[in-house]
């Protein structure tokens, strides 16, 4: 009975929710009989036929085809015409269906303010913060918010069916309708988030703030990601097999992140990895992959000659890492090939000291005993390049490496050594399983370099609101209690998260442009706490956890001049309890 209707809510639902709708396109109240419907459909005809101006009251551009769609739909199954009715204007008329005025005023405003705030978002700067769109569309979600809880707003629906008179609709359409209006009203949110074209920075909260269950929410997200999903895991899986099976893993890794960048800060709009499992799997896959394509480039040219393109390839690696023993995994490897890399040019230069200095026989037994302990890796094979450029051709024996080694360390130094073991780079499987973050670790979301939370000797002081966020302590990191959590000092007592601690660092998230003057104390606590509360809502946990928001004061605004306008978002239990565990 209402697979038509069904039909209908997916049809309508995007960015033209409204300007697509029949009763706009035609100019006609939502409750027209059919006469009255059939009568303004030849008049419209008729006119449209000699070429006459034709003005149908919308503010839209006449198009004949979308006219003849909306009588169509509005003369055809009353099941999608019932659809239409519920997302236009009613008007202010109340005497034939009985409903209270306020209702009708109450409805006509929800519509009104998000069909002004869906026609604008094409016109939005995503750069910039646009106070007073935001204002719109936080409008258009409390009055459709309003709106969906009031029961007469059904009884009108009823009525409306009772006047279509028509046995296809009954009970199951009025059924349908409160089920999936909250759907329909987020849907075009959701595929502006993520169409190509950048989308606001804001949205994707304000998505999360309108009517319907969080769940619902989480799988409309993930269900209009999934064709991004299934390119991204596509593009990694091949490029994964082309790398065994001996692509060149320069352009192999660059047209890969060239194909995936656009779509990875798509993913991050709408449905970004700290709430989000799969775009999470997705980024450890896409770093895994990057770091072994620059093991490749290593294994391939050496550490010296791949240094800049493997050190790139690496740090995004570490860059794309959520799984924070993979990145410290792959900053341990960025870092070992950095210290590889001096130590072998070290070596180089001791070379070219003892050579030039006449001791040729002691430069040789170096080069042996260093090459003796190196074995079959990389870096025996630079030393082997450092071999042939300095002239001497030497055969490795282990006598020779044994009585040279003592000359190499003494003349080379223990850091060459330190540099050789750092190098040992991981090239784990491009299947590697996605792994919860390790307690007493903070995590950056921008670079996602790993920092331990603190000292593990005691509370240490950290910064909590600098005027630059990436001078403050780690987000992830653990605040020892409530006492010590001064934010007018801009500071807090920093402790291991598995020591007991009142409270954790969530997030720094920006709420203006740093350009941007000040819009009122009430704008900006209302955006930190909607910020802060999205933020937490992210956490399995977070109904058991309260946020506290600092954020900026009208002075500090002043004295922060091109700074990042920004909150910090600390959580804490609701009870103020001192836990052991850590949210991430």
């Amino acid at each position: 009975m209402t697979d038509q209707a069904r039909r209908g809510l997916a049809e309508i639902s995007t960015p033209q929710l409204y300007r697509r709708n029949a009763f706009r396109i035609t100019g006609l109240p939502t409750d027209a009989d059919r006469r009255t419907v059939r009568q303004r459909q030849q008049k419209i005809n008729t006119m449209l036929e000699v070429g006459a101006d034709v003005e149908l009251g919308n503010g839209l551009p006449v198009d004949p085809t979308e006219v003849k769609r909306a009588f169509d739909l509005i003369l055809g199954d009353p099941r999608r015409r019932l659809v239409d009715e519920l997302f236009w204007l009613w008007g202010e008329d109340v005497s034939a269906c009985g409903c209270p005025s306020s209702l009708h005023q109450a409805h006509d405003l929800a519509v009104r303010s998000h069909s002004a705030a869906l026609d604008e978002l094409p016109t939005l700067d995503p750069t910039s913060d646009e106070a007073e769109a935001r204002n719109r569309w936080e409008q258009a979600r409390l009055h459709w918010t309003d709106v969906l809880r009031r029961v007469p707003l059904w009884d009108h629906l009823r009525h409306r069916i009772s006047e279509l008179d028509d046995r296809q609709l009954d009970e199951s359409m009025i059924d349908l309708l409160r089920d999936e209006a909250p759907a329909v009203l987020i849907k075009p949110m959701i595929q502006t988030l993520l169409a190509p074209e950048p989308a606001p920075t804001w949205l994707a909260a304000q998505a999360r703030d309108w009517p319907g269950p969080k769940t619902m929410l989480v799988d409309l997200l993930e269900e209009a990601a999934a064709p991004l999903y299934e390119t991204a895991d596509d593009t990694i899986r091949d490029a994964a097999s082309d790398l065994r099976s001996g692509a060149e893993p320069n352009k192999l890794a660059d047209s890969t992140y060239r194909t995936l960048r656009p779509i990875f800060e798509r993913l991050h709009r709408a449905v970004p990895h700290r709430r989000h499992r799969r775009t999470a799997e997705l980024r450890d896959r896409m770093a895994v992959l990057l770091n072994n394509c620059a093991q490749q480039l290593i294994e391939n040219l050496g550490p010296t000659e791949a240094l800049t393109k493997a050190a790139r390839w690496l740090g995004m690696a570490r860059q794309y890492s959520v799984d924070t023993e993979n990145t410290a995994l792959i900053s341990n490897n960025l870092n070992g090939l950095r210290e590889t890399v001096t130590a072998l040019e070290e070596i180089k230069r001791n070379v070219e000291y003892l050579v030039r200095t006449g001791q040729v026989a002691q430069a040789r037994r170096m080069l042996t005993a260093i090459r003796y302990q190196a074995g079959d890796s990389v870096e025996g094979r630079e030393i082997d390049r450092i071999i042939e450029s300095s002239g001497m051709n030497t055969t490795v024996s282990p006598f020779a490496a044994v009585a040279g080694c003592v000359v190499a360390l003494l003349v080379v130094g223990l850091v060459i050594w330190l540099g050789y073991l750092g190098v040992r780079m991981l090239f784990f499987s491009d299947e590697e399983p996605v792994r919860p973050p390790a307690s007493g670790v903070a995590v950056d979301p921008v670079t996602g370099a790993t920092q331990e939370a603190a000292a593990q000797d005691g509370p240490q002081l950290g910064e909590v609101f600098q005027p630059d966020p990436t001078d403050n302590t780690p987000i992830g990191s653990c605040i020892q209690s409530f006492e010590s959590y001064d934010p007018e000092q801009q500071q807090a007592a920093i402790v291991d998260c598995d020591e007991p601690h009142w409270g954790q660092v969530i997030g720094y998230p920006t709420l203006f442009a740093s350009d941007s003057d000040w819009p009122g104390d009430a704008m900006v606590s209302q955006v930190a706490e909607t910020e802060c509360t999205r933020i937490l809502d992210g956490f399995v946990a977070a109904d058991a956890y309260r946020y506290l928001a600092v954020r900026p004061t009208e002075q500090l605004w002043s004295e922060r001049e091109d700074q990042p306008r920004y909150a910090t978002c600390v959580a804490a239990r609701v009870d103020d309890e001192a836990v052991t565990t850590t949210l991430y």
